[in-house]
């Protein structure tokens, strides 16, 4: 039932976005999004990914998850928010909403900041827990 649902809802945001003078523009956003994830984000993020692993010895692969996670949730807001963070719409924003645009490429900076910091102290805990439990182990 939610499938139908959800193809229900899909299908009628689809019939009135394609109803409207959008079409042309709709069109060139998926072939330029099918293009830019197929042919350029896919190889970039599985060449850094093959990196990664290299990089990390193999007793904790586990670790590279913590790079993992905060690149892509960084890397999803930079892809979302891009004309934004960019300052490609700031003219826009401000007659849209009245509010200043510029502040989006600081924030999301901070964002991914945090990010990693959260990461890497998640990620050292880890170690330290798994250099405690050798300890253990050894004696």
């Amino acid at each position: 039932m939610a499938l139908l649902a959800s193809l229900a809802l899909s299908a009628y945001a689809a019939s009135k976005l394609l109803a409207g003078a959008h079409l042309i523009n709709t069109l060139a956003w998926f072939g330029l999004a099918l293009i830019g994830h197929d042919l350029v984000l896919l190889p970039l993020y599985s060449a850094l990914n093959v990196i990664a692993s290299r990089a990390v010895n193999t007793r904790a692969a586990s670790t590279i998850n913590y790079l993992r996670a905060p690149a892509a949730i960084s890397g999803l807001l930079l892809l979302v928010y891009f004309p934004s963070i960019l300052g490609l719409n700031h003219a826009n924003y401000r007659a849209d909403t009245g509010l200043n645009g510029g502040v989006y490429l600081g924030r999301w900076l901070l964002i991914t900041a945090g990010l990693f910091t959260l990461a890497g102290i998640a990620g050292a805990l880890q170690l330290r827990r798994h250099a405690a439990r050798r300890g253990q182990a050894a004696e």
